[in-house]
C-alpha cells in the first residue's frame, strides 16, 4: 500500500467514523460508506465493423496522420497478415481483424 492510498484509506475511514456518530444524515452516510474510488489499470477502445488487417499498420496509421513519423520509426510489429495485424505503436497496442479493431 502506497502512502498515498495509506492517507486515503484512513481519511475515508475517519469520515465513515464520523457518518455513523450522527454528523450527516444516514442517507447520506450510506452514500459516502459505500463510495469506492476505480483505479483504472488499462483501458482499451474496440471499433466494431469491416476492416483490413493486410493494409492496416504503422505506415497506414502515419499516412492518415493519425500518429507521427517517429512513433512510426519506432514501432514494433508482432504480425501483419489478410487476416490479422497485430503492432505497437509506443505505449499502445493496436489489433485488427476483419471484425474489428482494437487499440
Amino acid at each position: 500500500m502506497t502512502r498515498k492510498s495509506a492517507v486515503d484509506s484512513l481519511s475515508r475511514q475517519f469520515e465513515i467514523c464520523k457518518l455513523f456518530r450522527g454528523h450527516y444524515h444516514a442517507a447520506e452516510a450510506r452514500r459516502r460508506a459505500m463510495h469506492i474510488e476505480p483505479e483504472i489499470q488499462e483501458t482499451t477502445i474496440v471499433l466494431v465493423g469491416y476492416f483490413n488487417p493486410a493494409i492496416i499498420n504503422p505506415d497506414w496509421l502515419l499516412r492518415y496522420e493519425l500518429i507521427g513519423p517517429r512513433a512510426a520509426s519506432e514501432s514494433i510489429i508482432d504480425i501483419i497478415h489478410p487476416s490479422l495485424a497485430q503492432f505497437r505503436v509506443a505505449d499502445l497496442e493496436f489489433i485488427s481483424t476483419h471484425k474489428d479493431f482494437r487499440y
